[in-house]
């Protein structure tokens, strides 16, 4: 019976409200009000259950649950997770609405869609060794000063400083791989969550970037996840990246909303979609513009072994895409405000990429890159 109320609150039925104020006033289990504790106790373990077998982390269900059901609920799923007693008193006056907030909570976590295994294997520890957590370090630093900084130009070499510094390393590693052709280009997958609102359009930017550092991208529904599959080094660059474009994104966002005046286009919604999605293209062209000089400069340093080797991880991260989703399709995304389009663009110019930031990437769209995104969300 709980089970039934739990999918009549989930999809929000017109007897939906009924049905938690009688199981709360305990007219469908026998036993009282002691049954309906036991019994939603018990759904909510077989719910953990299944999010654990889904491979969902404590946090990562924090994220969601906190984005769909509030802050509120957060205390809640923390004593389903097993870090304290479930708060379900019936002497309580608040008992009908624990009820219903209990059952809201398994409604969202049962219907979780199973996320994909983390890999976390490296090709060998012994390639780079601490010089590489040193160079991240040295590479994060150069990307908080152009976040704090409120000049355009020393946002841009800080960013384009980041950009050598990651490339010119990673290739770097990548020469010494090449050297070993025992060694193969495995690719490891993370998961990336990124925050509303602009779900999609966030998620083009990350698409951009990925596709520019040879790794590969999946938007998974609307849970604001997106599955990165590459080499772990790629895979430090696309996160480090991509988290400072969006911030240097948002804040030029923010500035023009802030300066315009109530009901302004600035601050509509179109004008932010649009600005946020040529953004992401114009980043998108100027990685890919990179990638040719980036992989001749390669080439002439380190020698031609390197650029196979780097083709063949962009083709794992592809292929263990393919492999772990088996239904992928496109999503376009629609950006109507050309003005908030040409200040997006701008933005994007703004934030001036190295040469040396790929080698291979590409992009897809006229007006608006495609992004995966996989049936199972």
């Amino acid at each position: 019976m709980v089970a039934v109320i739990v999918a009549a609150v989930y999809r929000g039925t017109p007897e939906a409200p009924e049905l938690v104020a009688a199981l709360a006033a305990g007219r469908l289990l026998p036993g009282g009000a002691g049954a309906v504790v036991g019994a939603l106790g018990d759904q909510l373990s077989r719910c953990a259950s299944s999010c654990r077998a889904g491979r969902w982390l404590p946090p990562e269900l924090r994220r969601v649950v906190r984005r769909r059901l509030g802050a509120g609920s957060l205390s809640l799923l923390d004593a389903v997770l097993g870090s304290g007693p479930i708060p379900l008193e019936p002497s309580s006056p608040a008992w009908r609405e624990q009820v219903g907030a209990a059952v809201t909570l398994a409604g969202v976590l049962w219907h979780l869609p199973p996320l994909p295994a983390v890999s976390t294997a490296r090709p060998s520890p012994d390639v780079g060794g601490s010089a590489h957590g040193r160079i991240l370090e040295r590479v994060r630093g150069l990307l908080a000063k152009a976040e704090a900084t409120t000049f355009p130009e020393e946002a841009d070499a800080f960013t384009a400083k980041a950009q050598e510094l990651l490339a010119r390393h990673n290739l770097d590693r990548a020469a010494v791989e090449s050297q070993d052709c025992t060694r193969p280009a495995a690719a490891a997958m993370r998961r990336v969550w990124i925050d509303e609102p602009y779900l999609a359009a966030k998620g083009l930017l990350l698409h951009a970037v990925a596709r520019a550092n040879r790794c590969s991208t999946v938007q998974v529904g609307d849970l604001g996840l997106v599955v990165a599959a590459g080499h772990d080094d790629d895979l430090d660059t696309v996160e480090l990246l991509f988290t400072s474009l969006l911030v240097q994104a948002t804040t030029q966002l923010t500035a023009a909303g802030r300066h315009a005046a109530s009901g302004a286009r600035p601050r509509s919604r179109s004008y932010r979609q649009s600005f946020l999605v040529a953004f992401a293209q114009r980043i998108g062209e100027r990685l890919q513009e990179a990638a040719c000089a980036s992989e001749h400069e390669a080439a002439r340093t380190h020698g031609q072994a390197l650029v196979p080797l780097l083709a063949a991880r962009g083709a794992a991260a592809e292929e263990a895409i393919h492999a772990t989703f088996a239904k992928l399709g496109r999503v376009r995304l629609s950006a109507s405000d050309p003005l908030g389009w040409a200040a997006g663009t701008a933005a994007a110019d703004l934030a001036e990429l190295s040469a040396r930031a790929g080698v291979a990437g590409e992009t897809s769209g006229e007006t608006a890159p495609s992004g995966r995104l996989s049936a199972a969300g």
